[in-house]
C-alpha cells in the first residue's frame, strides 16, 4: 500500500480579509498551496497527493499551476462545506481510486 496525503484547500480565507484565498497567496515566489504540495512530494515522490478544493477555486488553481509551471502530480477532489466534509470526500476519493487500481 502506498502513501496518501489529503491537503484541505477549500477555504475562502475570509478571516484574512483578502481578495485571494489564503492558499493562493504568494509566499517566496509561489502560492502557499504549492509549497505544501512540494513538501509532501519532496518527502516521497511516490506519494499520492489529493487536494480538496471547492468547485469555484479549481479554475484559479489550474491557472496558477500553468502560470508557475507547477507540475508535481496531484489530484483535485471536491471539497465540502465544512472541513470534516472535505476530509470525508477525500477519503472516499482515495478509497474509490485504490479499489479501481486493484481491479
Amino acid at each position: 500500500m502506498g502513501h496518501y496525503v489529503l491537503i484541505l484547500a477549500g477555504g475562502s480565507g475570509t478571516r484574512l480579509n483578502q481578495k485571494i484565498a489564503k492558499q493562493f497567496l504568494e509566499l517566496a515566489d509561489m502560492p502557499v498551496l504549492m509549497h505544501s504540495i512540494r513538501a509532501f512530494y519532496d518527502l516521497d515522490t511516490k506519494i499520492k497527493i489529493y487536494v480538496g478544493l471547492s468547485s469555484r477555486l479549481k479554475t484559479t488553481w489550474r491557472d496558477l499551476c500553468s502560470k508557475y509551471n507547477f507540475n508535481i502530480p496531484h489530484k483535485l477532489y471536491q471539497g465540502g462545506s465544512t472541513r470534516n466534509e472535505t476530509v470525508f470526500n477525500g477519503l472516499k476519493k482515495i478509497k474509490k481510486e485504490s479499489v479501481r487500481s486493484q481491479d
